[in-house]
């Protein structure tokens, strides 16, 4: 069972209309080379705040990223062909 900071309690971004908080699963809709995030790829959201989003990879490796310049979405629901 993952253990998540408890005053990281949700953020609500205005420009995306959605709110996440931690333990959301999440969908990179780009891919970014400086983070190393594939266009498709699944995470796991540890800890948010404001400006700055923190998540594991499904191998178990953590990374944080400015919510505001990363393109991402929702990540519970997908189909096999995923035209993001």
């Amino acid at each position: 069972m993952a253990c998540y900071k408890a005053q990281n309690v949700g953020v609500q971004l205005l420009e995306k209309k959605e709110s996440y908080m931690a333990g959301d699963r999440i969908i990179f809709q780009k891919s970014n080379k400086d983070l190393q995030i594939q266009n498709s790829e699944f995470e796991t959201l540890t800890s948010v705040n404001k400006n700055e989003f923190v998540a594991k990879t499904d191998t178990g490796k953590d990374m944080s990223f400015d919510q505001s310049k990363i393109q991402f979405k929702h990540g519970y629901a997908t189909t096999v062909c995923n035209n993001l």
